[in-house]
């Protein structure tokens, strides 16, 4: 040992760090990408989101009690929950991390914290060596950089959000570069990695589903052109099987080997094995092999189209199949309904989170005078990274990787030689990028005006000026065709994940992994193309990024010193006239630079901006995130843990069941999990949501005495959830009742007048103003008449109020009738209550005060009874005030009132 220490002298030292120098910058990348991750666990004291509760306390449970229950009977009360049809991977995983070393450093709590950012950071780490062994090292650099600071990965891979997504994705992508690794090399064991990190990920999420299709994909359009068959066997075989194997040993009841994923696999490795073996054998002429694949298609997709004449089963898979390529429910599953997660995604969200515009909004999470300072930066930073954010580039890298394979597909068939002109590269991008934008824009059907423009527009307006810039400079030249077939797996990866976004806004994160490694693929190409710029082109760039330095430079002084926009525009113009004239017809040469210096300058500008443009999204959207659930529902939670009975019950909304489990050790009749185990007829949550929207609660008596329940629980955002309620009780998504809310300003002073010696408070939104008069007592504020609304189409006045006493009527001649809602009744929100807003002015802090709008029909449902009206009308609850808060409200259910 002393004579190794004695032989790392400084010259060995430096050769290794030049060596490794790209593993040293992709572990620099790594740490910033923990980093950043890790920042909302400054603020945390618990962890983010819902189903994080349902995860740690059973991952806690095995990491510090080395045992796992069989049956939950915290959840679905009194049936209970078998664990095993959880998926094992999300408890199992992080338990076994926690044991190889961290428990000597941390709590479980603030290991379920950091352990969503180190998954994050190891899906860095294997996106980087997926872009050096499918390209080179600058790639994997790039891509790792744009995975870090990604906001569409940024909610679901932060501090706190203990989830199954952050852990499967991780061991997705470690899968991923194994079998790129093993097709590269032809590697039994590379193949074997793949599969034993195919079978981890699939045992953690339902997402890794995607991953399954990707390879099934993958090989039936190998097949198709008819390359690398002999590498596919050796990479395909050990990661379906091994996967599957292990997966279905782990977690038999969430994967087995007759589910779909595994059959399509099967039935292509089947597929792939006959190929091989037709030429192995020589079982049919070499001349014959490339009609082997289409003639064996054509057959099968006949085959299974008339599967109904002969096998139900097999055209139950094959409808199903169908069904999931083409993105179709397979039933009418009203509660994924009413959960946004399962909304489609507009053009204008996915472009956000896949992109770095978040950066406009990064100064606001600084303290003074910082904020002041960067602001115009940031507003400047959102408008360039149109150009140099992850999406954009993404979308580009996909038209240039799909032109290079369609190129060579093309010379497979003897349509082009072995290399062409850029002109004709960029004639056939062209095609390329025509294509993908109709598909795009076909896939997603956003009703949004100009929202395929918007999402696609900022990049193939650079795409356009890129080529028109090289073209005019006289950069355009000859290229060799050539590419490796493993590269068909990385577009289709992208294709297919950013496509898949438009069934499902969860799948933005599946999404934002392609984006970023395309991101990076393309970027790598930009400065490669930089650094190999002629002279003279050099010249002309370095020129104009110069005048657009100051020109930002000035126009932020100019925005800083207060001057008008007039002004400014004129200063620029005057900026850039003198810059043409200094410029123009003058060589670098003449101020002491050479064409490289020139170019490192422009690549340093480049990598400066594109690094803080996408750095600034980050921590933007790093710094938005925030735990669950917030201090009004832990003095709830307080009373449950610590004053109430252990073996208490509660009924709420399914959402807030694992808070209850977890954080108020107390059974819930639902949760997150929205399952079924052991019960008659349809799943809980049906029962619940008939329920809160009945207006006889009494006839729930049965269902009460069935699950024991001793509290029901409901919270201020019930309000919002009642269009949620209303579908799962009418089990129909597109037919339901909704409640509308109004604001105040922050400061409700600010939403205050006197008229005719009448205090009104002024409300707006959802398009509408409203207008309230109010008297107070000294102590409480109440509204005392008839509320007018107004819009753009009705005005009228609103006959009814809700209070704590029923319904008080207000004599008006015409009640308004909303087209869609019909008449209509107002309340005030508990929490958000007139009273509670003054009282918060006058102690110091604005607080905003929020008017409902309750459509008459659903004035007398449970719901409304309970949380607007305070129970009023129901004689078998008594709230709990040592468990309420406005916010939060809590009744004991008395079962001699049933």
């Amino acid at each position: 040992m002393k004579e190794k220490l004695q032989e790392l002298d400084t010259e060995t030292v430096k050769n290794s760090l030049k060596n490794n120098k790209g593993l040293l910058a992709a572990s620099l990348i790594v740490l910033l990408a923990i980093y950043i991750r890790y920042i909302p666990a400054s603020d945390m004291e618990y962890l983010q989101a819902l189903d994080s509760y349902l995860i740690y306390r059973f991952s806690q449970h095995i990491a510090l009690d080395w045992s796992f229950p069989a049956l939950d009977f915290m959840r679905y009360f009194p049936y209970a929950f078998p664990t095993y049809a959880e998926n094992l991977g999300s408890f199992f995983i992080p338990a076994v991390f926690y044991w190889m070393g961290p428990f000597l450093f941390f709590s479980y709590l603030e290991w379920a914290q950091l352990f969503p950012a180190l998954m994050g950071g190891l899906s860095v780490l294997a996106v980087y060596y997926i872009g050096k062994e499918a390209f080179d090292e600058l790639t994997g650099i790039s891509a790792a950089f744009f995975l870090a600071t990604i906001a569409g990965v940024m909610h679901r891979s932060g501090a706190g959000f203990f989830q199954k997504d952050p852990t499967s994705a991780a061991f997705m992508l470690i899968s991923m570069y194994f079998f790129i690794r093993a097709w590269k090399r032809n590697s039994w064991y590379s193949g074997i990695g793949a599969g034993v990190a195919l079978g981890l990920a699939t045992t953690s999420w339902g997402g890794s589903s995607m991953l399954w299709l990707l390879y099934a994909l993958t090989i039936g359009v190998m097949l198709w052109i008819n390359e690398d068959i002999r590498q596919l066997i050796t990479a395909y075989t050990p990661t379906i099987l091994i996967g599957a194997v292990l997966a279905a040993s782990i977690n038999h009841d969430r994967f087995w080997l007759t589910d779909l994923d595994f059959l399509a696999n099967l039935a292509m490795l089947g597929f792939l094995w006959s190929r091989y073996l037709v030429e192995e054998l020589e079982l049919i002429k070499t001349s014959y092999l490339p009609y082997y694949t289409p003639s064996l298609s054509i057959i099968g997709l006949v085959t299974a189209a008339l599967s109904p004449l002969y096998s139900q089963t097999l055209a139950d898979m094959f409808i199903s199949m169908t069904r999931r390529v083409t993105r179709q429910a397979s039933d009418t599953d009203t509660i994924a309904g009413t959960v946004a997660e399962n909304t489609p995604v507009t053009l204008g969200e996915l472009s956000t989170q896949l992109g770095a515009v978040g950066v406009s909004q990064a100064h606001a999470f600084l303290s003074d005078p910082y904020n002041v300072l960067l602001s115009p930066l940031t507003a400047i930073g959102g408008l360039v990274a149109n150009i140099n954010g992850a999406w954009p580039l993404a979308f580009i890298g996909i038209v240039f990787l799909s032109t290079t394979i369609a190129l060579m597909i093309l010379k497979k068939l003897e349509f082009v030689e072995d290399t062409i002109t850029d002109k004709q590269f960029y004639r056939i991008a062209a095609v390329v990028l025509v294509v993908w934008i109709a598909a795009f824009s076909l896939v997603f059907e956003d009703p949004t005006p100009g929202a395929t423009f918007i999402a696609a527009g900022p990049a193939v307006l650079a795409l356009i000026g890129g080529v028109g810039i090289l073209k005019t400079l006289e950069e355009f030249g000859e290229r060799k065709i050539e590419v490796e077939w493993y590269h068909v797996l990385i577009v289709l990866w992208a294709i297919t994940n950013i496509l898949a976004a438009s069934a499902q806004s969860r799948l933005v994160f599946l999404a934002s992994f392609p984006t970023a490694f395309m991101a990076g693929y393309m970027f790598a190409r930009v400065i490669r193309k930089v650094r190999s710029l002629k002279a003279e082109t050099s010249t002309y760039l370095a020129s104009s990024a110069s005048i657009l330095v100051l020109d930002i430079l000035l126009i932020i002084g100019l925005l800083l010193s207060g001057i008008g926009f007039l002004v400014a525009v004129v200063a620029v113009a005057i900026l850039n006239g003198l810059g043409f004239v200094i410029f123009n017809d003058k060589e670098f040469s003449n101020f002491g630079l050479n064409a490289n210096t020139i170019n490192l300058g422009l690549l340093g500008v480049i990598i400066i901006v594109t690094v803080l443009v996408n750095l600034g999204s980050a921590y933007s959207a790093a710094n938005s995130l925030g735990e669950s659930p917030n201090e009004l529902w832990m003095e709830n939670l307080d009373y449950f843990n610590e004053e109430a009975s252990e073996d208490s019950v509660i009924l709420s909304w399914w959402d807030y069941g694992y808070h209850f489990q977890s954080l108020g050790r107390t059974a819930s009749v639902a949760d997150g999990g929205n399952l079924g185990y052991y019960t008659d007829g349809e799943r809980i949550p049906y029962a619940i949501a008939d329920f809160l929207a009945s207006d006889s609660p009494e006839d729930y008596g049965e269902m009460f005495e069935k699950h024991s329940v001793d509290y029901i629980v409901l919270d201020e955002t019930m309000i919002g959830k009642y269009s949620a309620v209303s579908q799962i009780s009418n089990r129909d998504n597109e037919n339901f009742d909704t409640m509308m809310q109004l604001s105040t300003s922050d400061n409700i002073q600010d939403s205050v007048t006197e008229s005719n010696n009448r205090t009104i408070v002024q409300y707006s939104g959802q398009g509408m103003q409203a207008y309230v008069p109010v008297q107070t007592d000294g102590e409480t504020v109440e509204i005392s008449s008839a509320p007018t609304i107004e819009s753009q189409e009705f005005r009228g006045q609103v006959s009814c109020v809700l209070t704590d006493e029923g319904v008080q009527e207000f004599d008006v001649e015409q009640p308004l009738n909303i087209d869609g809602f019909g008449e209509m009744c107002v309340a005030e929100n508990p929490y958000f209550s007139i009273t509670n807003a003054v009282l918060s002015g006058q102690q110091g802090f604005g607080m905003n005060s929020q008017l409902v709008l309750v459509p008459e029909n659903i004035v007398d449902s449970t719901l409304v009874r309970l949380y607007l009206m305070d129970g009023y009308g129901i004689d078998f609850v008594e709230e709990v005030p040592e468990a309420s808060n406005d916010y939060v409200k809590t009744w004991e259910v008395d079962y001699e009132g049933l």
